[in-house]
């Protein structure tokens, strides 16, 4: 009994010693728990304007244009995805690679939209489609650096339907008895009208009826750029670079009320010394100037002043109206901070065409694709086990051509006869030639020995270019 004691204790003591820290602990450092924020996320979502709401704008609408599949991996998770990644790299996009070259490939075929995850990531929900759904996750995760998804349970248990809570609108709960893990009250405050019955609003079903309602956290998927002190909040882009976003609100401001408020006449009428008119002649008098000389068919007209009378031009200076410096620092911080090139929000820098390809691929190898991986990461970790095991969901945004290059691979391939003629239909995207003729290289004369010592050689070297 001695030895059996001590073996229990030895194996069993430090668990036990150690198992309310270390669930504690384990929570904390994983943000598993709501807990209290870091920053003021609505004060955050008020800045969804100017380049704020442009950058973002165009962040979220690749997003939305995304391609999402999914895929039944089994155990072999890890093998299939860097595989698809693999043969991504060659085309761009991991779809265009499959419509082109893998037809055929039975272990790359994606799950059909008749399962029930891929109609739910299609449509989320009776309101929105799948599009407009990631375009306000991407929204929620630049503006607040947090996104909240209620995945609403069905009768059976998986998900039947996903809304995204603007996390302005929610707020933590501590961990009760009936949630153990906490949960996300949505704030009455938040509501942008209080209605009333038969007087002017009527009930509303939409957020109204959830406001004051506590969400069970189990049912809220949370998606985060971490923070990296509190935990358990994410850092939003506005958050990190607040002063900038702030010093150019600033600018925005001081100069809209320039233009508004400032005194700035064309011209100054100076009437000769004895002239000593009252308000309602120099009242006439400017009207009069005003209807004869005012309006812009009046450009470039010269004006005769009386003896004695001298008129002075008045301008304002480029710094004290448009702050046009402080403009384009502002343009460029902000863009900077959504990791966004003007190209991509439409305002063109001159440049050459490589120029502007290398820009808008930067941009979505540093902003838009690793924002679908973090989506899809947390919808296989936390939405797909629901549905089965072994499924992973990727989201693929479109891949930035360059037409050039294109063109040049082309001509490399074609040289060396080492394309197919569907291969080449399908790059410039026409439909495949049907029977063995697709499958010739092009470049060689179909049924000749050259094209079929093309076919089984992978020297180049020795086959004559030109295409036929």
């Amino acid at each position: 009994m001695k030895m059996l004691t001590w073996i229990s204790r030895w194996f069993g003591g430090p668990k036990k010693s150690l198992r309310l820290p270390g669930v504690g602990l384990r929570a904390a450092l994983g943000g598993g728990t709501p807990g209290g924020w870091a920053s003021d996320h609505r004060e955050e979502t008020a800045h969804n304007t100017g380049f704020n709401y442009v950058a973002i704008h165009a962040i979220a609408a690749q997003v939305a244009g995304a391609t999402v599949t999914v895929f039944a991996d089994g155990d072999d998770r890890q093998r299939r995805v860097a595989r698809r990644k693999s043969l991504a790299s060659r085309t761009g996009t991991f779809c265009r690679w499959k419509s082109t070259y893998g037809s055929e490939d039975r272990e790359t075929d994606p799950l059909p939209i008749s399962h029930p995850l891929v109609r739910l990531l299609k449509r989320p929900n009776p309101y929105e489609s799948g599009a407009g759904f990631r375009y306000r996750q991407a929204q929620q995760i630049r503006l607040s650096g947090t996104c909240l998804v209620w995945n609403v349970p069905s009768i059976s248990g998986p998900p039947c339907e996903r809304y995204v809570i603007p996390t302005a609108m929610a707020s933590p709960v501590a961990p009760t008895k009936e949630l153990p893990r906490g949960g996300w009250r949505i704030s009455p405050i938040a509501s942008r009208y209080t209605p009333v019955v038969d007087d002017g609003y009527i009930d509303c079903p939409s957020w109204y009826r959830i406001l004051g309602q506590i969400l069970d956290s189990r049912q809220v998927q949370v998606i985060r750029l971490p923070h990296a002190w509190y935990l358990d909040d994410g850092q939003s882009p506005l958050a990190a670079g607040a002063k900038w976003v702030d010093a150019g609100e600033a600018v925005d401001v001081a100069r809209f009320h320039q233009l508004r408020n400032g005194i700035d006449p064309s011209v100054v009428w100076n009437l000769p010394p004895y002239v000593s008119p009252d308000q309602d002649e120099i009242d006439r008098v400017q009207a009069k100037i005003s209807a004869k000389y005012g309006g812009p068919e009046n450009v470039g007209r010269v004006m005769v002043a009386q003896n004695g009378t001298s008129v002075t031009p008045l301008s304002a200076s480029p710094k004290e109206m448009c702050y046009t410096e402080g403009f384009h620092d502002f343009k460029a911080a902000i863009l900077a901070l959504h990791q966004t090139p003007p190209v991509a929000v439409g305002l063109q820098e001159p440049g050459a065409y490589a120029a502007y390809n290398a820009s808008m691929k930067a941009w979505r190898h540093a902003a838009v694709q690793p924002l679908c991986d973090l989506l899809a990461e947390s919808d296989t970790e936390n939405l797909a086990p629901q549905f089965g095991s072994g499924l992973t969901v990727e989201i693929e945004s479109d891949t930035v051509d360059d037409v050039e290059l294109v063109e040049e691979q082309l001509r490399n391939d074609l040289a060396a006869k080492v394309r197919t003629r569907n291969e080449w239909r399908a790059v410039r995207g026409m439909p495949p030639l049907p029977g063995p003729r697709g499958d010739e290289l092009v470049g060689t004369e179909p049924g000749s020995l050259q094209s079929a010592v093309s076919a089984s050689s992978d020297d180049s070297d020795s086959v004559t270019t030109g295409i036929r």
